[in-house]
Order: structure tokens, then C-alpha cells, then sequence
């Protein structure tokens, strides 16, 4: 499981360099390049609705791997 930063959607690019931040697209690309198994997004943009953070995780959901959108509260299972 990769544990990673997605404050930033794809069209925040030059805001997340200012940043020193990735964007969604750059975390999953950096997950295919690791092998990781699961990628779990952490880290969104305070400003973002709850119905902003649904909408990404639609549009994640579509990736070739799996991706999630971690949650206040959220428990995570690593292994079995």
C-alpha cells in the first residue's frame, strides 16, 4: 500500500510544483513505477467538498489499479 499525497487535480499542475506537491495523476503514475499494490490518496485540498471528493472518487475508480480516497476516520488494513 503507497500512501500518498493528492491535494492537486491534473489542471493544479503548476500549483502543485509551486507547492512542492503531486497531483492525483502524478501519484498514480508513481505507484505504477513502485509496483505498489494499492494506492491510498491522503492529503486533499481543504477547500474540496465532501461532493468534490465523491466526484474524484468516481474518477479514480476508473484507474487500471486500484485507488482510494482516504477519509477522517478511515481505518486501513495492511495485509490479510
Amino acid at each position: 500500500m503507497l500512501l500518498h499525497d493528492g491535494q492537486f487535480l491534473t489542471g493544479e499542475q503548476a500549483r502543485a510544483d509551486t507547492y512542492g506537491h503531486a497531483t492525483v495523476a502524478d501519484a498514480v503514475a508513481f505507484a505504477d513505477r513502485c509496483g505498489a499494490g494499492r494506492l491510498v490518496l491522503t492529503h486533499h485540498a481543504p477547500g474540496r467538498t465532501d461532493t468534490e471528493l465523491d466526484a474524484l472518487a468516481k474518477e479514480v475508480a476508473a484507474y487500471d489499479r486500484p485507488v482510494e480516497l482516504a477519509r477522517q476516520g478511515d481505518i486501513l488494513q495492511v495485509g490479510p
